[in-house]
């Protein structure tokens, strides 16, 4: 249990800090905050504009929106910029860089080893039927 908090650590430890609050801010304004704006507060738009912004604002509720996955990459780009010489910022995400390459890295060979096992169990059933099979019978 240790093992998977200190994993998970490296992960969210770039996250919590006052920088990245306000990048998060900041690009949630950009990719939300301007809609629910446009949607909900009386600036005479043009109704077309107003009915996207509901329409966006609609579909931000649907469970499989991709909104955090624009987000989050768009507030650590933001805290980059905002925060360049902020050296304890830029060695969190770069350790945090490194242990998302490992275990990528640990991921592929995980699953290509499966599915070799999977191709040698394949070959070996068509092997037992051909081979070994009609060497039973007789």
């Amino acid at each position: 249990m240790k093992r998977l908090l200190a994993w998970l650590w490296k992960y969210f430890k770039p996250f919590t800090n006052w920088r990245f609050l306000i990048s998060f801010g900041i690009a949630w304004i950009i990719t939300n905050g301007m809609w629910y704006v446009i949607a909900f507060v009386p600036m005479n738009l043009p109704d077309w504009v107003v009915w996207i912004a509901i329409s966006y604002v609609a579909f931000l509720y649907m469970p499989w929106t991709p909104e955090k996955l624009i987000t989050i990459p768009m507030a650590i780009f933001i805290q980059t910029q905002l925060f360049k010489n902020d050296k304890k910022t830029k060695a969190q995400l770069q350790e945090m860089y490194s242990q998302a390459k490992s275990d990528w890295r640990y991921t592929k060979i995980k699953i290509l080893t499966i599915k070799q096992r999977i191709t040698l169990k394949m070959k070996w059933k068509r092997y037992e039927k051909t081979s070994l099979g009609s060497n039973k019978r007789h």
